[in-house]
């Protein structure tokens, strides 16, 4: 019976042969996957998921930190003072960012 630790998905089995020509099968933890923006689903930098690491360091502490990158954070801000000057409507905002612009317009 294999150990509790390795009784997950999060572990994965490796099959290699040794050098007296048998087969065993060796144990691998699976590293997460890297953590990606939600508008353009690029990779997002200074973000952890280490349990160990205190909140604060895990990911960014500005608006929308840890699921927007800064370009398309950037964006949703353009966009929301854009819309409360009046030189931009809300239905020309882009669809994927106006979840992040309408919390902004409350402000």
């Amino acid at each position: 019976m294999t150990s509790p630790k390795n009784r997950s998905n999060s572990v994965r089995k490796v099959k290699r042969r040794t050098p007296q020509g048998t087969t065993t099968i060796y144990k691998r933890r699976v590293k997460g996957m890297k953590h990606a923006c939600a508008v353009c689903k690029g990779n997002l930098h200074a973000t952890h998921s280490l349990p160990s690491l205190p909140k604060s360091a895990r990911h960014p502490t500005r608006i929308y930190g840890g699921n927007l990158c800064h370009m398309c954070t950037g964006k949703a801000i353009i966009y929301a003072q854009r819309v409360k000057d009046g030189s931009m409507q809300e239905t020309e905002v882009e669809i994927l960012l106006l979840p992040y612009v309408k919390p902004l317009l409350k402000k």
